[in-house]
């Protein structure tokens, strides 16, 4: 017995506009019911129409060619009492471009699977695509979405209510109805409260932080046994390039993967173009662990000191810092008695264990970059309680009154020339904007009032003879008056 049939909307223009639709079902020949029964489309014996479930005022239309869930009070009765809700959607922000086909494509086991809807997340919950965050409501809070670029969200204590909140289909960005992504220039209206209240205080802030520069070579060395070693190998790595920040020297560490087989980031030197696949080797002198470390660590300080110049003049102006040394991979994997002696031993400069990063000629471990500056920094106001904030964002804000106090030089709006369902771009542009005037910054206003006092204050001369201009209050006040403009108004906030 089923209780939800799925039916493709064929016309969503109800006469009565109370969301009613007129559906085709799905994998029903429509001649069978036609035939039964003498009807006119949306009269009172149409066996195809079905009322919204949900509330009328919440109940979303569908468009033509669009699926929906049918749901009948009588199972028995097909062309009675038939509810409709609007879906599945495949997208989560395209909802007015999908068809029958594309909604079932991913929710029917078994069925014929349409290819090509992409995933914006993985299975983790991540992001697929960087430039989808932020466009979709979080999983912890609640939120009601419209057929593209639009939203109303609540987060714990505020609401969001955002118009173009994805960059539009048209704009010729690639893969905008793939990945939902987050426009820079949405109007966004905001209301939010805080459990403290802050206060904004200017004061010196330390920025230092740990120079990091990209590695210029990576070192790794080996030796061929752990109970009567003979030769000692090293593989010098120059570090070409990366597209990532993989060879940083706040990243690379002694676990780091090589990617050695990847020309365009490394490049093995090869001193005596042998082609071998070892840069280096040294056989030892004495065939004891302890010969094996001291002359690999006496390697490793020679190339510290003097670069790879020590491999002849080919190298001579070639930089080696910073470089990373360690033991091989094949090195680290070995099991045996010996190994922890012998990579405890191996230090350069001050930089012990085996491996470390050795940052430059001066300085073994990376310097701190003292950086201190003056900045704003939010303070807590004690006992002053919870705060909140409403923050209307846009290109253009207009705050316009349809009875405003209008003076003999105010121009006017005509309000019933404006579009009266939502106002249009031309509406904004053309019959609001030149309307309108820019709103002045305060503070800015204030600084030119008290730099006029000051100087009638401290003006001395005949009052019959102009200002002398070299006075300093003269200056300040024209520097001011020369930039007032720009200073004092605001064009994007506009009133009427």
């Amino acid at each position: 017995m089923k209780f939800i049939d799925i039916g493709i909307c064929v016309n969503n223009k109800d006469p009565k506009g109370i969301g009613r639709i007129r559906y085709r079902p799905y994998g029903v020949f429509t001649s069978e019911i036609e035939n039964g029964v003498k009807y006119d489309e949306w009269d009172e014996k149409d066996p195809f129409l079905a009322i919204p479930f949900l509330p009328l005022h919440i109940n979303i239309i569908p468009q033509i060619q669009q699926s929906v869930k049918l749901l009948k009070y009588d199972t028995e009765k097909d062309t009675q009492n038939v509810e409709y809700v609007a879906g599945p959607y495949t997208s989560p922000h395209d909802l007015q471009n999908q068809t029958f086909l594309v909604q079932h494509q991913d929710t029917t086991y078994g069925g014929t699977i349409v290819k090509g809807t992409k995933e914006i997340r993985n299975k983790s919950g991540k992001f697929n695509s960087p430039v989808t965050k932020g466009s979709m409501v979080d999983d912890k809070d609640t939120g009601v979405r419209g057929n593209y670029g639009s939203d109303v969200f609540f987060t714990e204590n505020g609401i969001q209510l955002r118009g173009g909140s994805l960059i539009s289909k048209n704009s010729g960005k690639k893969d905008v109805l793939d990945y939902p992504q987050v426009a820079k220039k949405m109007a966004r209206f905001n209301l939010k409260k805080f459990p403290k209240t802050y206060k904004t205080t200017r004061q010196t802030v330390d920025t230092s932080k740990i120079a990091v520069s990209k590695l210029r070579y990576i070192i790794e060395y080996e030796i061929d046994d752990f109970d009567i070693p003979t030769l000692a190998s090293f593989y010098i790595y120059k570090v070409i390039g990366g597209d990532t920040d993989q060879f940083n020297t706040d990243v690379f560490d002694e676990s780091s993967i090589l990617p050695i087989d990847d020309t365009k980031a490394l490049s093995l030197i090869n001193i005596n173009d042998n082609f071998t696949g070892v840069t280096f080797q040294k056989t030892l002198k004495e065939n004891t662990i302890q010969s094996a470390y001291i002359e690999i660590r006496n390697i490793l300080q020679l190339l510290d000191g003097k670069g790879l110049s020590v491999f002849g003049n080919k190298y001579l102006n070639d930089e080696i810092h910073p470089f990373y040394f360690r033991p091989t991979n094949n090195l680290r994997l070995v099991k045996h008695i010996n190994k922890t002696t012998f990579i405890n031993k191996i230090q350069v400069r001050n930089i012990s264990g085996g491996s470390g990063l050795i940052y430059s000629r001066q300085n073994a471990t990376p310097p701190l970059i003292s950086n201190k500056k003056i900045d704003n920094v939010a303070k807590e106001v004690k006992n002053a309680g919870e705060q909140s904030f409403s923050s209307l964002s846009a290109d253009k804000i207009f705050l316009t009154s349809t009875s405003p106090n209008v003076g003999p030089n105010v121009k006017a709006i005509n309000f019933n020339e404006l579009d009266e369902y939502e106002l249009t771009q031309e509406d904004y542009v053309n019959k609001i904007e030149p309307n309108t005037y820019a709103l002045v910054r305060g503070e800015n206003l204030y600084n030119v009032l008290m730099a006029m006092v000051k100087l009638m204050e401290s003006h001395i001369h005949n009052i019959n003879e102009p200002l002398v201009q070299s006075d300093p209050r003269w200056i300040e006040l024209s520097k001011l008056i020369s930039t007032l403009r720009d200073d004092l108004l605001n064009e994007s906030l506009r009133i009427n």
